[in-house]
Order: C-alpha cells, then structure tokens, then sequence
C-alpha cells in the first residue's frame, strides 16, 4: 500500500515513466482498493509526464466499468481533472 504512495510523490518525469509500468499493473490488481489508488497515482503521473497518456488512456478505461464503485469514481474524477487541464488533449 505505501508504494502506491510513495510512486504518486514521484518528483521527476523520468521516473515517473519508468515507474508507469508498475502502475499499470496495478490498474489490473484483484483487489479494489489498490486499483482505486493506482488510479489516482496514474493521474500524479501523467501530470509529471503527459506523453505516457496513450499507454494510460485504454486502462483508465477499463477503469470505468469495474465492479467496484469506487474505482469507477476515481477514474471518473481523474478524467474529469485531465479534461479540464488540457481539454484539447
């Protein structure tokens, strides 16, 4: 749990591509509560590196129609915050 912590502090953009992998690994994880918090880390680094969003974007998707409610209100809210930061994008 404190990973998924430690990966959305990431500090700079190199990084946060390396660690892009991991994350969405995570986005595929059994247990809700670690998808929900890959989720709002994926967003903390697409806003440290904005060309990872095409390898991000069909997972987040998926995201969307999970079992569970609160990894749908995650995506949902990280999408939002995307849009309204760059809404040609």
């Amino acid at each position: 749990m404190t990973l998924v912590h430690c990966l959305a502090k990431v500090p700079t953009p190199e990084l946060a591509r390396d660690l892009l992998s991991d994350v969405v690994n995570m986005l595929g994880s059994s247990r809700p509560l670690i998808r929900k918090k890959a989720v709002a880390c994926a967003y903390k680094l697409l806003t440290r590196c904005s060309d990872a969003l095409p390898q991000l974007f069909p997972r987040l998707q998926k995201c969307l129609d999970d079992s569970h409610p609160g990894v749908v209100s995650c995506t949902v809210n990280v999408l939002a915050e995307l849009i309204a930061q760059n809404p040609k994008g």
